[in-house]
């Protein structure tokens, strides 16, 4: 694992490193759900039991009540088993699988024949979200950034199969889907009980707010897993090594550059947005702030907690 001292720590200065008084409690959840779950192999209820996942959700909703908590548990345990079961499939293989998602997350009973784990998972998911009377237009918007995300995955496959390094603006564009994160801003408005307008949700200043926080999400993520995931050709520190001819060290320097200087920016804009624009919003100073607890929760999760992206086996 890269050491912490890589990524400036005067940057999170601003940061309250925040958990939930719950995390052990869902991390020993998930645990028992995926020990419960009999479709998983022994080597990957192995890997998943080291993640730590409701630490990682914990540290996103530190706020959040337990059962607001159980609910975003079993989305994030949806995104990492589905990112493991399906990661060498092909694009049109995983389109029929996913379409099939969308229609079991948009309220479509499954039948008793399919034993599809990720299925039931995403029928408890829309099922507890109704339980909580989520309004009809968030829950669309909650099935479309999931689409979004499993789109994500579908781009991410040509490169992965070919081991074919992509450009970097292209790589942007498919891990700002992939990443998932646009499912978790979700959640925000889910833990917090609001519902941003459309008119919010694409204020400008909101929209870049986000494609920062997903950046810098994707960016810890590739520096942190660098030695776990060597080959992996989605990575940034890969990318900026094959297209600037340089060394992995240096590589590595300019990845942590940029996202220094996209944190650097996502904290001035939020500083400007909710003593400035936002200041009377209350609503969108929620929503904001919450993306910067998933920042800095993302960070801590993957540099204090989880195991799965050392280098051990």
């Amino acid at each position: 694992m890269l050491p912490v001292t890589i990524l400036d720590p005067k940057l999170f200065n601003h940061f309250s490193d925040l958990i939930s008084p719950h995390w052990k409690n869902l991390d020993e959840t998930i645990i028992n759900w995926i020990n419960a779950n009999p479709r998983l192999t022994a080597e990957h209820r192995k890997k998943l039991c080291k993640g730590c996942f409701g630490s990682l959700i914990a540290r996103f909703y530190p706020s959040a009540s337990y059962p607001h908590l159980i609910t975003a548990c079993r989305v994030m345990l949806f995104f990492f088993i589905n990112d493991d079961n399906y990661h060498l499939y092909e694009e049109e293989e995983l389109r029929a699988v996913h379409q099939r998602f969308i229609t079991v997350l948009s309220g479509e009973e499954i039948t008793e024949e399919e034993q599809d784990e990720l299925c039931v998972m995403l029928q408890d998911i829309r099922m507890e979200l109704e339980i909580f009377n989520r309004s009809d237009t968030w829950l669309k918007r909650f099935v479309a950034s999931m689409d979004l995300y499993l789109e994500g995955v579908r781009m991410e496959a040509p490169f992965r199969l070919a081991t074919r390094v992509p450009a970097l603006g292209a790589y942007f564009e498919i891990r700002g889907r992939s990443i998932g994160t646009d499912v978790c801003y979700d959640l925000i408005e889910f833990v917090e009980n609001i519902e941003m307008t459309p008119e919010q949700l694409q204020h400008p200043t909101v929209q870049e707010f986000k494609q920062l926080a997903t950046s810098i999400i994707f960016l810890d993520n590739d520096l942190i897993s660098m030695e776990k995931e060597t080959g992996d050709v989605l990575n940034a520190i890969i990318i900026m090594k094959h297209t600037n001819a340089t060394s992995e060290e240096q590589a590595v320097q300019d990845v942590i550059e940029l996202r220094n200087a996209l944190l650097s920016r996502f904290e001035n804009l939020l500083q400007i947005a909710v003593n400035a624009e936002f200041r009377r919003n209350e609503a969108v100073r929620k929503y904001m702030y919450g993306i910067r607890k998933m920042v800095l929760g993302n960070y801590c999760w993957q540099c204090l907690d989880t195991g799965r992206y050392t280098g051990e086996n």
